[in-house]
């Protein structure tokens, strides 16, 4: 997988504009940083010292991804706290909603009609519902959170701040788990994450 990052400066306009104007009757879902960060660090620690490695880390890519944003001490690991810092840091700037737009490609060329999911990690599944869109023949989607019926921000874009696996479908994918059943594809979507409206999965299909 690759993932491109040029033209920074208009991601942050992007975001902070999405942000800003999002309908004041929206609010952040909360939930408890403490309890999801230990419970991010009992599913993915491995060898119990209350941290993510390197190696672990690889199990957890919406993490992995963004490790400059988690790992505030610079040691090539994300603790605990770290994590329940990340997750503070996503409720104080009280964002419902962040734009994110993103580019799905197979070897080189963009993918069109693709499934696209956002499914929240574990720890994350019973404040966030799942994010889905379908790629437009450029390969870009841009995922909404799926919603009921008298849900406040049931037609509008955007995406809940979290942690999320990405599971991308397609018959050119079907042989292709570790891009959906079993997806090691993953994404930080957060109001001061600049990289979201510039990201380009490409994907070898070997």
């Amino acid at each position: 997988m690759r993932i491109s990052f040029a033209l920074l400066s208009i991601a942050v306009l992007v975001v902070s504009l999405g942000c800003g104007d999002a309908p004041s009757r929206l609010q952040q879902q909360s939930f408890s940083s403490s309890s999801a960060a230990a419970a991010a660090i009992k599913l993915y620690d491995k060898d119990g010292d209350s941290s993510l490695n390197e190696a672990e880390l690889a199990a957890i890519a919406s993490i992995a991804n963004d490790i400059v944003q988690f790992d505030l001490d610079n040691n090539k690991a994300v603790s605990q706290s770290e994590i329940q810092q990340r997750f503070d840091k996503w409720q104080e700037m009280k964002v419902a909603l962040v734009p994110c737009s993103f580019v799905v490609k197979v070897d080189g060329k963009p993918l069109a009609d693709a499934e696209v999911t956002l499914e929240p990690e574990e720890f994350l599944s019973a404040t966030l519902k799942p994010c889905i869109g379908k790629t437009d023949v450029s390969g870009r989607v841009s995922p909404a959170k799926t919603t009921t019926q008298g849900d406040p921000d049931a037609g509008l874009t955007g995406v809940p701040p979290g942690l999320y696996k990405v599971k991308i479908v397609h018959p050119r994918l079907e042989k292709l788990t570790k891009y959906n059943s079993d997806t090691t594809l993953g994404l930080q979507v957060a109001a001061d994450n600049q990289k979201l409206m510039l990201l380009e999965f490409d994907l070898p299909s070997k």
